[in-house]
């Protein structure tokens, strides 16, 4: 078995869109993110792999949290016969766009439900980090997970690894 850190995070500068995805979901932060130790091969501690404004990448833990704090980190437990399938998935969108449209269409899709009326997110192109978490890594662990990938937030990343994952630390 290999372990894998998914972590959650919040813009220390208190940045607007950070803020109202907080507000949003009622949670102290707003981003998700893989961590990966790298201390023995790069000697810096870790290497995020995540999806922020300036796209899907890899990022060392000095830059990370130059401008995010972390609040809360879990470890999942996968087997070595799909660990590297979840490396290679997650590989495969480093350069991507970060969708922040896809998170208004979140927020229009949530809206419509209020209201009765059921439709699909709008607003697809890109992905997010909590898209690329729950697509690149739970639901290749865990394939009888049914969640809509274009609209799942960071809060329901938290839900399923609150049940298959183990709280490793409080964050600040």
């Amino acid at each position: 078995m290999k372990t894998m850190k998914i972590g959650f995070s919040r813009n220390n500068e208190d940045k607007i869109f950070s803020v109202l995805l907080q507000k949003y979901m009622n949670r102290s932060y707003s981003h998700c993110f893989v961590e990966y130790d790298t201390k023995e091969y790069l000697g810096d501690d870790a290497i995020y792999h995540s999806s922020l404004s300036a796209g899907i990448g890899y990022m060392s833990k000095v830059v990370f949290e130059e401008s995010n704090d972390i609040v809360l980190m879990y470890e999942i437990e996968i087997p070595e016969s799909i660990y590297y399938e979840i490396r290679e998935s997650l590989f495969k969108v480093c350069g991507k766009k970060y969708g922040l449209m896809q998170n208004l269409g979140i927020l229009i899709v949530d809206t419509a439900r209020k209201l009765g009326i059921k439709m699909k997110n709008p607003l697809v192109e890109d992905e997010n980090c909590s898209e690329m978490i729950y697509r690149h890594v739970l639901s290749i662990l865990y394939p009888e997970l049914k969640y809509d990938p274009n609209v799942i937030t960071p809060r329901d990343v938290e839900n399923i690894l609150n049940k298959v994952g183990k709280r490793i630390n409080n964050g600040i």
